[in-house]
């Protein structure tokens, strides 16, 4: 999305309209955070709670309305724990 092919494009959101192509960069880079930072969790023996605890540090930075904010640490969290599964299933 971020590509000079896409530059004469604009990107809308469902919900919050208009995306700038900063966003779509910042964006990218914390995408690319995930998966280091569910690397670095290990086998940790509370991995639930240490899911719980990245997922509040990820989304500290975005603003949510309060309305959709738990539901957004939800929807992060059970993204994590599914992408920590398929990292455990591939290193395992």
């Amino acid at each position: 999305l971020s590509g000079p092919s896409m530059r004469g494009y604009t990107i809308v959101a469902g919900r919050d309209g208009v995306i700038e192509r900063k966003h779509v960069t910042a964006m990218a880079a914390w995408l690319q955070r995930v998966p280091e930072r569910l690397h670095r969790l290990g086998d940790r023996a509370d991995q639930a709670e240490a899911i719980t605890t990245l997922a509040g540090q990820l989304l500290r930075p975005y603003k949510l309305p309060a309305s959709r904010r738990d539901a957004g640490l939800l929807r992060l969290e059970l993204g994590l724990a599914r992408q920590q599964a398929r990292l455990e299933d591939v290193e395992g």
